[in-house]
């Protein structure tokens, strides 16, 4: 089975170069508002090391902490170091030390909308936590969203988990490696059972974010045209099976456009809705919940939408 072993380095290690073996590197930018000392370093190298082929791609990722600054300073970094790059990931270290108890979901859940509007794909945001914190302080979030499940040696097996960071450099995990040139001993990671394109890819990374149409995801697209319809006083299509409850015929050409293919709208909002977006998942419930005495015509799109839900509750 393919694994992708990588690193996970801070201003506590050397600074990257060409001794690295692994074909995927995480380095941090910042804690809160603190900014790593060594991050412009480390970012310029893996930003040579993707365009040459050395690396698959990289993660940035920046130490939760409450309050806005965290993601400013992330953003603000990452922007005066030329990026973001179309093969850099966002990574949302959430840890409990030194951070205030409770579930923090609004607060997160506002940042990871953001990031994935910067980043222009809500695949590109990932987090990181233990069992303990990935249950208390998130508690609430996107559906899409990817985790790096900490666990020394043990595996957590978050749902949704994508890597597994299973040694913090010390602790053995039955033979894996405890660090990698230049670091020396480190956090290291594995995404068991997926190459480092596999592992890119599920990170919305691949060879077709490099085209023009570089991060026009379904999310974008939908919005897109949510502003163009309201600008131009125009509704959704007639046929699509989540317009909304009362919704009649469009007899506009932007409406007209619309309606040829339903199935677009149809798609987007399934898309939106397994990446967690609540307003894509607030048309499905509206939908549900049609009364059969008032909306007799819209029981098999009723049924349609009870069922999307419950496959994306499990």
């Amino acid at each position: 089975m393919t694994d992708t072993i990588f690193a996970d380095v801070s201003y506590y290690q050397a600074a990257a170069d060409n001794s690295y073996p692994y074909r995927v590197l995480s380095i941090r930018s910042n804690d809160g508002n603190f900014r790593d000392p060594k991050f412009y370093q480390n970012y310029r190298w893996c930003v040579d090391a993707v365009e040459s082929g050395r690396l698959e791609f990289f993660i940035v990722y920046f130490y939760w902490r409450t309050s806005s600054g965290d993601v400013d300073t992330h953003v603000d970094m990452v922007t005066r170091a030329g990026g973001p790059h179309p093969k850099m990931v966002t990574m949302i270290d959430l840890e409990s030390g030194g951070n205030p108890g409770g579930d923090w979901s609004g607060e997160l859940n506002n940042e990871f909308n953001r990031l994935a509007g910067w980043l222009g794909n809500p695949l590109r945001v990932i987090a990181y936590a233990n069992r303990s914190d990935y249950q208390n302080m998130w508690r609430n979030h996107p559906a899409s969203l990817r985790w790096v499940g900490a666990g020394y040696p043990t595996n957590p097996n978050l749902p949704n988990q994508i890597a597994h960071q299973y040694t913090n450099g010390v602790i053995n995990a039955g033979g894996l490696p405890l660090g990698a040139p230049p670091f020396g001993n480190c956090d290291m990671n594995s995404a068991n059972g997926l190459s480092p394109e596999e592992f890119a890819a599920a990170c919305g990374v691949g060879a077709e974010d490099e085209d023009e149409m570089a991060g026009w995801t379904p999310e974008l697209v939908f919005r897109a045209m949510v502003l163009l319809e309201n600008q131009a006083g125009v509704r959704r299509p007639s046929t699509a099976r989540f317009r909304h409850l009362g919704e009649g015929d469009v007899n506009t050409c932007a409406g007209f456009a619309w309606t040829a293919d339903g199935n677009v709208y149809d798609n987007l909002i399934i898309k939106l809705a397994e990446y967690g977006d609540p307003d894509a998942l607030n048309v499905l419930r509206e939908i549900a919940s049609a009364d059969p005495q008032k909306y007799p015509d819209r029981q098999g799109d009723r049924a349609t939408a009870q069922r999307i839900l419950t496959k994306l509750s499990k």
